[in-house]
Formats: structure tokens, sequence, C-alpha cells
């Protein structure tokens, strides 16, 4: 553990943080935190475990040395509950005395990303049918400069580097590849067992649509307790009709684009991102 350095998975919502962090789990020379979402330098009451160090977090590597110590939370780069993490890593360096960080920070074409978000939500208590999907609550999150700048503000640029969910998906092993020989290690990825999509959006049911995305039904779903709410998610739903995933219109999409474009533009001049592959 001595010579280790903390690998952390940042990113938007739906942008393959998940399906990243088991693929490099299955890497010889990285070791992945037993929660893969712990949360640990947001806010006490935002994190998902609560461990005594952050070392904690990987009892595996007590017992033999890994080259990189994983987590991916994507809490990190989501305003608000990211404000105070990138100088809680920064101090946690510090207080390690030469402790280093590398950062893998995954993007995905930020309208795509934003469907799926909205998709996603509806599975679970978050969505607001009163939300529009051009509203800040889809929106902000795909706000990629926004999310990146303060990092950039306190870490070398060197030591960040991007992943395309796209391109992740289409050719995983080309991306392994360039993630290894960012990190300095072999590619000893085990691309077979691990590329199936993780954390994929589930297909919405017509009970879904009917209770979650109506104002009183979504509001008594989310008074139910918790252990009903999962039965009925996991137990009742699935017996529906599967039906159609909510789709941005063109203009939807036109108002989106019109509100990223000039964090789009920032975020290609920090970091050189080709974002005219997404439309900007």
């Amino acid at each position: 553990m001595a010579d280790s350095t903390y690998l952390i998975i940042i990113g938007a919502m739906k942008a393959g943080t998940t399906s990243l962090f088991h693929i490099l789990d299955s890497h010889p020379d990285i070791c992945g935190s037993f929660e893969k979402e712990p949360n640990f330098f947001c806010e006490p009451w935002h994190r998902r475990v609560h461990v005594t160090d952050y070392d904690d977090l990987w009892p595996e590597s007590k017992n033999r040395d890994f080259r990189y110590l994983m987590e991916a939370s994507a809490c990190y780069t989501n305003p608000p509950l990211s404000g105070g993490v990138p100088a809680a890593i920064e101090q946690y360096l510090a207080e390690k005395q030469g402790a280093k960080v590398k950062f893998l920070y995954c993007v995905r074409n930020p309208v795509e990303r934003i469907a799926s978000h909205v998709n996603w939500a509806v599975g679970f208590s978050w969505f607001d049918p009163k939300a529009s999907v051009t509203s800040a609550r889809y929106y902000g999150t795909s706000h990629y400069y926004e999310q990146i700048k303060p990092y950039l503000d306190r870490f070398p640029r060197e030591d960040f580097h991007l992943v395309d969910f796209n391109e992740l998906a289409k050719e995983p092993r080309k991306v392994g590849a360039e993630i290894c020989a960012f990190l300095g290690i072999d590619d000893a990825i085990d691309y077979e067992g691990t590329i199936n999509p993780r954390n994929t959006t589930k297909k919405e049911t017509v009970a879904e649509r009917l209770v979650l995305r109506s104002a009183i039904g979504n509001r008594a779903f989310k008074s139910l307790p918790f252990r009903v709410r999962l039965w009925l998610r996991h137990k009742v739903f699935p017996k529906f009709p599967s039906v159609s995933k909510i789709v941005i219109d063109p203009a939807q999409e036109a108002e989106l684009r019109a509100v990223l474009r000039d964090d789009m533009q920032q975020f290609k001049q920090a970091l050189g991102v080709d974002v005219t592959k997404w439309g900007f």
C-alpha cells in the first residue's frame, strides 16, 4: 500500500463510471474499493460507506501491494455535493505525505446523457413529474467544464485522463489500452469477463408510467416505506408491459444545446476535447 497511487473515477451520472470501474477492477495491478461509490470525500451525510480512514476502502490491499487503489464516486463531480471534494482530496494527500492520485474523468454526449439520466430517474424516487427534461435538474450534470475546473485548479493536467462513454461502449479494448498507458501499467484487463454494461437504464413499464410520472402518484410512491417501494419496483412493476423511453424532441434538444454551449466551449479550451463530435 505504501507505494500505491489512488485512482479516482469521476464524471457525470450515466457516463459509464460503473462499467469502467468493473472493467479496471479486473486488472491485477488495480484494487477496487469494496464499495464502488463510497462518496468518502463528500459531506458525511452523503457518504455511502463510513470508514475510519480512506485506506479502509481497500482491505485487500493490506495483504498484498497494488499499483493503484481505485474508487468511483459520481458525486465528486456533482455540484453542490462536490463543492469541497477537490480540496478534501488535496488535504488528504498532503496528510499522507507523498501520496499520489490520478483521475479518470468520464464524459458522454451531453444531450444523450440527459436523456439517459431522465429515463434512469423514472425508475427511482428521484424523478420529478413537474420538472421538464430541459430543467437544470437534468442539464446541470452535463456542465463538464464546471465539474472539472475545481480539480484543474488544484491538480496537474497530466494527472487526468478523459474517457468517452461512446468510445468505451464501442471499443473497450482500445480505451482500456489507453488507460493502461496513462497509468504506466501493462494492459492486463480481462475484457471478456467485464465488457458487459453495468448500471444500465431499466425499461419503464406501464405501471411505472402511470404511478411515477404523475405528480400525485409520484408523491404517494415516495411516501411509502423503502422496503415497500423496493418490492413494488422489483416484483410488481416488472409484471406490466414495457413502454417507450422518454425522448428529447428537436425543440428541447435545441434548448439544451443553447444552455450548454458556453460550458462546452470552455471544456474544449481547457482540455482540448473535440466537442464537435457532440454537435457543439
